[in-house]
């Protein structure tokens, strides 16, 4: 799209090759139209937001045209007519969760999502350094309702170790990346076809590269990448991660709020106390965060990873490769000891490397290698160039001036911290369990329903007292959540009865939250396709004694129900 006979730079789609005669620009597209009700004032803030977190000295020129729907964070002073300025910490992390936590109650109906610079195609190859556009996709595209209530392209696959990647070839720098398409509108994953397809599987120490990151910004302690993702998704990751590479999505009000505030409280707090991980493992669960039914769903034309791993960044070619800004791979500079060496520890040799590309090697290998050791002279046994690795990083009573070797250390990770979160909820620590859980009675659904909903979210205990023999009777059909508390429902004798009249689930137990039945019977529980009256997911836990579900089922509305009473499977389902 043109604004006063120049291209706006948030409507140019990713490509590759050469533009078409007629530049393909337009004036009737939707994006034009989307445009001219902006400017008009047709859609605002409420209905469109774009959050955009610049950098220093990065020009926001390709969103000018979006200004008035546009929010800007900034980390540090910047020259960006009211934007917001945040301490600089959390890469766009931080921003983005500060933008959450702080509109959780005012988000607009939609929010695209992006860094500062430019959006261009992909990220690694020339440029060096891409803005994480998929092929064919433009910001426009983030932007479009008309798109489902999120639009994410997954640009990578992730392995839930965090120690190698296939990228897609759609995303990726590749010689026949000028050559293939991706559908209009585009699709979330590679179709398989038209040159749009996962690349084979290649090494990509991201953990080291996290752990690089935490050493060279002074961490004491760090979280490990499987406590992270346990106390966001009660559970361990799953064998393979779908990513959108450089953390740019869109999200309707909806999607958003599917995570809970308190859960992303938390995660703002670690990332202002300065856990420099955070930020890389956010960019790798915002996907499964906003779609948690996904985290072990099958994923076609995927390759096999059986085999021995690529190096890292294979497709790109050697040349691409040593033109790389290796700082990607090595932020913390490594420490070299000049001269110096190590006895024994040996592993693979390599003639003719820079130490920036044996740093590679080193990363490429594996935990095993510590560091290596590197040719500056000649000798009897090295040429200057040569690259050993090392299983050791012990450089006494090796001389190092008599094979004319450095020795170059690879940093270690800071140890973990011996609490870095509970395994679920938010890490303020609970109650002391000397202290007796506060205790309140509901004899009706509204008193029953108003107790939950006040605690529903926030970490400790809680004991509603049903009287014996009580009926309540939902009053609107709507299930109660239990999230992230410890609430525990109980009677006595023969027992409370809760009654959904078929209309909705009773309870949603999720995010850490924990519900204890004692002789409560749940009846007439359904309308949903999952969990006629409980459905537990993303780390809830459900205790029942002395208690019973009769006559809830549910209802299948695209060809999946699961759990008549209980739905604890994290299936897909489409809900009413």
């Amino acid at each position: 799209v043109r604004l006063g006979g120049r291209v706006i730079g948030a409507t140019r789609r990713c490509a590759r090759a050469a533009p078409p005669a007629d530049d393909g620009t337009c004036v009737a597209c939707p994006e034009a139209a989307r445009l001219a009700s902006i400017r008009a004032g047709r859609i605002d803030k409420s209905q469109l937001e774009l959050v955009v977190v610049r950098g220093a000295r990065e020009d926001l020129g390709w969103s000018e045209a979006y200004a008035a729907v546009r929010t800007v964070y900034c980390h540090g002073a910047c020259d960006t007519p009211g934007a917001i300025v945040l301490p600089n910490v959390g890469l766009e992390a931080h921003a983005y969760l500060h933008h959450l936590v702080s509109r959780y109650d005012s988000l607009a109906d939609r929010t695209v999502f992006m860094h500062g610079r430019e959006p261009t195609c992909g990220f690694f190859g020339e440029p060096v350094r891409g803005g994480h556009l998929l092929l064919n996709v433009s910001v426009a595209d983030y932007m479009d309702p008309a798109l489902g209530e999120t639009f994410m392209p997954v640009t990578m696959l992730m392995g839930g170790g965090l120690q190698g990647a296939f990228f897609r070839s759609t995303f990726a720098a590749t010689p026949d990346a000028a050559n293939a398409s991706v559908p209009r509108p585009p699709s979330r994953l590679p179709l398989g076809r038209d040159g749009d397809h996962w690349l084979p599987w290649e090494a990509n120490d991201f953990q080291q590269f996290i752990r690089g990151v935490a050493s060279r910004n002074g961490a004491k302690e760090m979280l490990q990448f499987d406590q992270f993702f346990d106390s966001l998704f009660g559970r361990p990751p799953p064998r393979v991660l779908q990513v959108a590479q450089g953390a740019q999505f869109a999200a309707d009000r909806k999607a958003l709020r599917r995570v809970p505030l308190p859960a992303l409280r938390s995660l703002l707090e670690l990332v202002e106390a300065g856990h420099a991980e955070l930020p890389y493992y956010m960019e790798v669960v915002w996907f499964h965060l906003l779609h948690p039914d996904t985290l072990d769903a099958p994923i076609d034309g995927m390759p096999s990873n059986g085999d021995a791993p690529l190096p890292f960044l294979h497709h790109l070619g050697e040349a691409a490769r040593r033109r790389l800004d290796h700082s990607y791979i090595d932020p913390s500079n490594w420490p070299a000891i000049s001269p110096g060496c190590v006895l024994g520890h040996n592993l693979r040799k390599e003639p003719g490397k820079t130490p920036a590309q044996c740093q590679e090697l080193c990363i490429a290998h594996g935990a095993a290698c510590l560091g290596f050791e590197f040719g500056v002279g000649s000798s009897a046994w090295y040429q200057p160039g040569d690259c050993q690795l090392s299983s050791g990083a012990d450089t006494a009573g090796c001389d190092g001036t008599l094979y004319n070797l450095d020795f170059y250390v690879r940093p270690q990770p800071p140890p973990p911290p011996s609490n870095p979160l509970p395994p679920r909820g938010p890490p303020s620590p609970p109650p002391p369990p000397s202290a007796p859980p506060p205790t309140y009675a509901a004899s009706t659904f509204t008193e029953l329903r108003d107790t939950v909903n006040n605690q529903t979210g926030k970490l400790g205990d809680l004991v509603i007292e049903l009287p014996e023999g009580a009926r309540l009777e939902w009053a609107v059909c709507s299930q109660l959540r239990v999230h992230v508390a410890h609430m525990t429902l109980r009677s006595v004798g023969a027992g409370a009865t809760l009654d959904a009249r078929n209309c909705s689930r009773h309870f949603d137990v999720a995010f850490g939250g924990t519900l204890e039945l004692e002789r409560v019977h749940l009846v007439n529980g359904g309308a949903q396709a999952s969990g006629g009256a409980v459905k537990v997911r993303h780390g809830g836990t459900l205790s029942a004694t002395e208690s019973s579900i009769e006559g809830s089922s549910v209802v299948s509305l695209d060809g999946a129900a699961y759990g008549g009473a209980i739905d604890a499977s994290n299936e897909m389902a489409i809900d009413k």
